[in-house]
């Protein structure tokens, strides 16, 4: 399942800020061509009309359809604000509702069908003026009907804790447009309760996926060129089961890989369909089909990693500290086999991806139908453990809590047969808020702000 949606905030349905809203034809034209090139499966416009609708349109003919929807009324609506979301759609629609939005809490859910399957579609944009307890309070409301298949998106008017910001240049931005109010603002969208209620709900951040990069969303240049807000306030989250996770599942391989010498080589994988075209086709890469995962594992992968460890001479030390790491790491994934007696598949995820915060995902028991046992390894040496915790790994635990575990490993004793690693569950409430651990400040990331 591979489907391409655009979020858009159009303020005001191409109309200005203030009455009479009259609709500008030349904004319009912009947003129409900027859309048509992205080519979106599915269209989901915030500010956009009076009332939420969902619709099923030819994205071909996208200018006709903005047109004739934005013609049929606007003689009659110089004084009234659009804030409604709608949903444009090249796939089937089933089914659509608004009855769940409140006063300054816009909410549009639609069952959209691909093939045989359906998917959930929650548009959410609420005012700048609602605080961070509100919107989280009605998402919660809205996720205890979530579906399988689901897609959050939306201007939601709130950052993300996962996002870096510099507070004394968001709120002089803020007050720009907001006046005595834009500090309080600020200070309260920088507290991250409302992406935090839908991560807490199993919920990916699909920009934080597919972009190493960050951009703001917001303003425009149609407001101001003064870019001091600007911010991510825009988002699209997904359930993990339709986010294809490409460092799971699949290794890639760039195509840069293979040079003239080996085209021919490369040819072979492909006809044998070793090697598969990327799901993505603006990523230039290809991933090994998941039935030759174990041969790759085993003939290919520790050669790749024999060349990685020799390539820098002057890093010694952190080779030693790479293979203790991968030894800890090893006697973890038989320890969990063992523990959970062979029935599950355990995945080594640092073996493919090293900023995953975590080092293996397992399972809580048998009956565990998902991976729910999220476990960073830590190897030491002495009597006392101790162990070095990044900000990536911080930041990953307080989002599974009790999902999250960390393994230390004692070097002196891993290879005696009973021994059982020190397990701590939870680690941000039983580490890092228990007195009975000893925590130091090794780094400090420093600016110049002026």
């Amino acid at each position: 399942m591979k489907i391409k949606i655009m979020n858009y905030n159009i303020l005001n349905g191409f109309c200005g800020d203030n009455p009479p809203y009259l609709l500008d034809k030349k904004r319009m034209n912009v947003v129409i061509k900027v859309i048509k090139k992205e080519s979106p499966d599915i269209l989901i416009l915030t500010e956009a009309y009076f009332w939420s609708f969902v619709k099923k349109v030819d994205m071909k003919k996208l200018g006709d359809v903005l047109n004739h929807i934005y013609n049929q009324y606007a003689n009659f609506a110089y004084d009234q604000f659009r804030r409604a979301p709608i949903i444009l759609s090249k796939l089937e629609v089933k089914y659509f509702d608004s009855s769940l939005s409140k006063y300054l809490l816009n909410f549009l859910r639609a069952d959209l069908k691909i093939g045989n399957k359906k998917i959930t579609v929650d548009v959410f944009h609420p005012h700048p003026d609602t605080t961070e307890e509100e919107k989280s309070d009605f998402l919660k409301e809205v996720f205890k009907n979530k579906k399988k298949n689901y897609i959050l998106a939306g201007d939601l008017n709130a950052l993300s804790l996962e996002d870096s910001y510099d507070k004394k240049k968001l709120v002089k931005g803020y007050e720009s447009f907001m006046k005595s109010k834009g500090k309080s603002k600020v200070e309260d969208m920088l507290r991250g309760l409302t992406i935090k209620t839908i991560l807490d709900n199993g919920l990916r951040d699909t920009y934080k996926i597919k972009n190493k990069k960050l951009d703001f969303t917001m303003p425009t240049d149609l407001r101001s060129k003064n870019k001091d807000s600007s911010v991510r306030l825009d988002y699209i989250f997904c359930s993990k089961n339709i986010s294809y996770d490409i460092i799971y599942h699949s290794i890639q391989i760039s195509n840069s890989a293979f040079s003239f010498k080996y085209a021919n080589f490369k040819q072979l994988l492909i006809d044998f369909e070793f090697l598969l075209l990327h799901p993505d086709k603006q990523v230039n890469k290809f991933i090994i089909n998941s039935k030759y995962r174990k041969t790759f594992d085993k003939t290919v992968l520790p050669e790749i990693k024999k060349r990685k460890i020799g390539i820098d001479e002057l890093k010694k030390s952190l080779e030693q500290k790479q293979r203790y790491g991968e030894n800890a790491e090893k006697f973890v994934l038989h320890f969990e086999t063992q523990r959970l007696k062979n029935k599950k598949n355990i995945e080594w995820v640092a073996e493919y991806w090293a900023n995953a915060g975590y080092d293996v995902a397992s399972y809580n028991d048998n009956e565990s139908e998902k991976q729910n046992r999220f476990i960073e390894v830590k190897s030491y040496i002495g009597e006392k453990p101790y162990f070095y915790w990044t900000k990536n790994e911080v930041m990953i635990a307080k989002r599974y809590k009790e999902n999250y575990f960390i393994y230390l490993v004692n070097r002196d004793e891993i290879n005696s047969p009973k021994y059982k690693p020190y397990i701590i569950s939870n680690p941000i409430k039983n580490i890092l808020n228990n007195n009975n651990w000893k925590k130091v400040v090794d780094k400090y990331y420093i600016s110049e702000i002026i």
